[in-house]
């Protein structure tokens, strides 16, 4: 470190300190995890089932409380329903519309080796700067 001739005096002069190397590894973790998603052609699946189960669109909304604007946009795939809803048409129906899948995620760790760096607590002359420095 450089300084110049009036902090020269602050502190003494320390031979370079050459931090300790410690290999760092890397680990190679694959973790799985369970995608649930929802078919294609979910609302072909979804037509078919209502108009086998009941006489129209309009009484299966009104039994089940659901909008029928909502069902059509369904329908029509316009709109992709959450898979709790899509659970909830597999159950009002008897269907199948959401498939789960087994992905591996790889993923790396790092194990970083502790490495002495240099600090101002080796530069520091007066004990209770030193103090104040000091890594508890």
């Amino acid at each position: 470190m450089k300084v110049c001739s009036n902090c020269k005096s602050l502190g003494r002069e320390v031979k370079e300190i050459k931090p300790k190397n410690k290999p760092t590894t890397q680990k190679i973790v694959s973790e799985k995890e369970i995608v649930e998603d929802i078919i294609e052609g979910y609302g072909n699946i979804i037509k078919e089932a209502i108009s086998s189960k009941y006489s129209s669109i309009d009484g299966f909304c009104k039994k089940h409380n659901i909008s029928k604007r909502y069902l059509i946009e369904i329908i029509r795939e316009d709109l992709k329903p959450t898979i709790e809803e899509a659970k909830r048409f597999e159950r009002l129906l008897n269907i199948t519309l959401v498939i789960k899948d087994e992905i591996e995620i790889p993923k790396i760790e790092k194990q970083e080796s502790k490495e002495e760096r240099i600090t101002l607590e080796h530069f520091v002359k007066d004990e209770r700067l030193k103090k104040m420095f000091k890594k508890e």
